[in-house]
Parts: structure tokens; C-alpha cells; sequence
């Protein structure tokens, strides 16, 4: 039988994770996998969105230069001025990334996945200030393609939302795609399963789960808790009660008793 302490980590991720159908058929299937395949399913769904955190914004000579530059440019720079602060730029991402996060079919192009992502590794924002009724930004047909890491904002190239469509059939558009993908991004996170999803999820998941399994039995342990709050340079606490969490693509731990958090491992963004 698994800890209590992962059996919590998985209801708390299984809780968060959306998912569809949304019904107790799937969600006995979540309940029933691994802690490995549950990060892994939440870290996918997490992948599509973006940590709030202050980054540099650095804008490529292939957005500047677009024809559409011009009638853009002021929503371009009130995103990027967000993005500078740290402020959260999740409304502007594409519904499908808040409300698809696992699906139980195989089908590469279900609509938990976001392929240009998971094989080009460009997120995509619309562009309007103004909030619709879901509470999101109102979609724009064009929209910012960006690269994004945990310090830097990389805001690439204009899209029409029509590069969505069709995706293995190439126009130019797709091709334009490719070639901005070769210039900017890094290949080894392109890789993909056959399922559609990013290699690297997979690697990172299986680290996080075994950072989970290996040190369970030491967060309860006053010793270990102790050397913790020491590193930290932090008043040793009377009392603690650590608990697993994923923050975004982060693994941490958090002390209830304390409200202290310790970042475990980092994610890549």
C-alpha cells in the first residue's frame, strides 16, 4: 500500500486536474495509477500554462518586422508589460488549456494536448484586454506565439489561429512555424511520445515520483525537518507537518504546522 503521504499528493493533484468525461469512471481510472503517471498527467496539463514570475521579455526581429506589428503593437507590449511584472498572464491562454487537462483516450490529437507545444515548445496568448464571459481574455483570431523559460520571455512571431488546423498538411504558415521552431527552440524537449506528449514530461515525472517515494520517510523525521529549516536559515519550528506539493511544474514541500515552503526540485519554466 502507498504512504499516506502520496495516497495525499495524488488526491490533491487528482482534485486540481481536470478532466473528461468528467465522471467517476475516469476518475477511479486517475485514482487507480501510479504516482508516476499522475504527475505526469498533471505536469502535461501544467506545461500548457505559465508560472507567474517576473522574466525578461526579449522580442525577435520576426515579430517586429510582421505586417501586423503595427495594429498589434499596443496589446503586444500591455501582455509583456504583465509578463515583466509577474503579473499572471493565464487568461490569455487558450480555453483548452484550462479546461482539458487528461483524457483517457489514446488519440494524439485529443484536445488535452497541445501539439504545436508538445512538438514546437511555443505557448500561444491572445491579445485582448478585455475580459469575456468565461473571466478570460476575449480570443483574438491573431494570436503571440512566445518561448518561455524561467527568467526569460521570448515573444517570437504573429499567428492567425488558423495555424491550429490541419496540422499535417503544410502551407506556409506551418512551414514559416517550422522554421521559427529550428531558430529558437531547443530539440531535445520537442521530442514526443506516440501518445503526443513531451518525452521530457515523462523523464521529469519519473524524478519528481522518486524524489516523493525516496524521501517520504524523512519528512517525518525531526532530524531531517531540523537540517531543512537550518539551510534555510529558519527558526527551528515546535511542531511541523510536511506535505508533498506541485506549484506550477515545481515539486516542494510545505510545512501546514508552518507555512513555510521548500523548493525540492525546479521545474524547467
Amino acid at each position: 500500500m502507498e504512504p499516506k503521504e502520496v495516497r495525499t499528493i495524488k488526491r490533491l493533484l487528482i482534485k486540481e486536474l481536470p478532466f473528461y468525461p468528467n465522471d467517476k469512471a475516469t476518475l477511479e481510472l486517475l485514482q487507480e495509477m501510479s504516482i508516476n503517471d499522475v504527475i505526469f498527467h498533471y505536469l502535461h496539463w501544467q506545461s500548457r500554462h505559465i508560472p507567474s514570475r517576473s522574466r525578461k521579455v526579449i522580442l525577435a526581429p520576426e515579430l517586429t518586422s510582421d505586417r501586423r506589428w503595427k495594429a498589434h503593437k499596443q496589446q503586444i507590449e500591455d501582455l509583456l508589460g504583465l509578463v515583466r511584472s509577474g503579473a499572471s498572464v493565464t487568461p490569455f491562454l487558450s480555453e483548452r488549456a484550462h479546461n482539458n487537462g487528461y483524457t483517457p483516450f489514446k488519440d494524439t490529437n485529443s484536445k488535452d494536448k497541445d501539439l504545436i507545444l508538445n512538438s514546437k515548445g511555443f505557448h500561444h496568448l491572445h491579445l485582448s484586454m478585455d475580459d469575456a464571459d468565461s473571466g478570460l481574455a476575449k480570443r483574438t483570431d491573431v494570436v503571440l506565439f512566445a518561448f518561455v523559460t524561467r527568467s526569460e520571455f521570448y515573444a517570437i512571431a504573429l499567428f492567425d489561429h488558423g495555424i491550429f488546423d490541419n496540422l499535417n498538411h503544410k502551407t506556409s504558415e506551418h512551414n514559416r512555424l517550422e522554421q521559427l521552431a529550428g531558430k529558437y527552440y531547443c530539440a531535445p524537449k520537442t521530442f514526443r511520445t506516440v501518445s503526443g506528449h513531451g518525452v521530457y514530461l515523462r523523464h521529469l515525472s519519473d524524478i519528481y515520483a522518486q524524489c516523493i517515494l525516496e524521501y517520504t520517510p524523512k519528512i517525518n523525521e525531526r532530524v531531517y525537518v531540523n537540517r531543512l529549516y537550518s539551510d534555510g536559515s529558519l527558526a527551528l519550528p515546535n511542531k511541523f507537518k510536511l506535505e508533498w506539493r506541485i506549484v506550477g511544474l515545481d515539486l516542494e514541500l510545505l510545512d501546514k504546522k508552518t507555512g513555510k515552503r521548500f523548493l525540492f526540485r525546479q521545474g524547467p519554466m
